[in-house]
């Protein structure tokens, strides 16, 4: 892959965006064909190959990008990425304890009605 030359806050040229697409393209498909797959390009910034999954068969599609946005700023994107993430599983983890109590609570409560019911029924004989 060809080394790429960045001065900060200048857009890549389309030409040299075209070439280092290319580029990535060629070393993912070479990657990928490598490591077995039947890996196939299907535009110039594009490649698939075929999957199967517990007997289920699939596509997947890999696309390369060079964005051409003056303020985009990949490592920041890979921050709030990384911070969506976290979040996810925050909300996750909440959830599921939530959930956790609710059973046990309800739990409780159906052992104190039936202990109620049975109080009752012996009372009543």
């Amino acid at each position: 892959m060809r080394g790429i030359d960045h001065e900060e806050g200048l857009v890549m040229k389309l030409a040299n965006a075209n070439i280092a697409r290319a580029d990535v393209v060629v070393a993912l498909m070479s990657y990928l064909n490598n490591a077995g797959e039947d890996v196939g390009q299907i535009s110039s910034h594009e490649l698939n190959f075929p999957i199967v999954v517990n007997g289920e068969e699939g596509w997947i599609e890999i696309s390369v990008k060079v964005p051409k946005d003056e303020a985009d700023d990949g490592y920041l994107k890979r921050d709030s990425y990384a911070i969506a993430v976290k979040e996810k599983a925050e909300k996750e983890e909440a959830k599921r304890i939530a959930k956790e109590k609710k059973v046990a609570a309800d739990a409780k409560r159906r052992a104190e009605k039936r202990a109620a019911l049975e109080a009752a029924a012996s009372k009543s004989e």
